[in-house]
This record gives C-alpha cells, sequence and structure tokens, in this order.
C-alpha cells in the first residue's frame, strides 16, 4: 500500500471525530519514509486511528501534544 493516501483517509476521519475538541491533526512524513510498504492497509490504517483517537480523547487542555509514531 501507498503512506499518502492512507494517512489522508486516517487524518480526514481523525479531523472529523477532532473538530469538537478544538483539536488540529497536522502530519509531516519525513522525506526519507517509503513511499510504499508492505502489510495490511486496514489494519495500519485501524491502529494509526486509534493512536489518534486517543491522542484527541486524552490531550491535556491548555496544551499542545505531540504524537510522532516512527517507521522501522
Amino acid at each position: 500500500f501507498e503512506w499518502a493516501p492512507l494517512l489522508e483517509d486516517v487524518v480526514s476521519i481523525a479531523a472529523q471525530r477532532a473538530r469538537g475538541k478544538d483539536v488540529e491533526i497536522i502530519v509531516e512524513m519525513d522525506p526519507s519514509t517509503p513511499i510504499s510498504a508492505a502489510g495490511d492497509p486496514t489494519r495500519v490504517r485501524q491502529v494509526l486511528l486509534n493512536l489518534l483517537d486517543n491522542a484527541v480523547k486524552f490531550k491535556i487542555a491548555a496544551g499542545f501534544d505531540c504524537v510522532h509514531p516512527a517507521l522501522s
């Protein structure tokens, strides 16, 4: 699967859920990240959505939180 379309989909879904919580989701991909990856895109999408949902749910009220998942 390719990362860009998968991330666009995940961020689109998560952003809709985050609107009511005054949370902005910003995605930055490291230029060294491969364009594509082998694996199950459905499972990767599910994991990323869970991470973003938890980040939104447990954000600090007046703070700034970052989630930086790394690919290895």
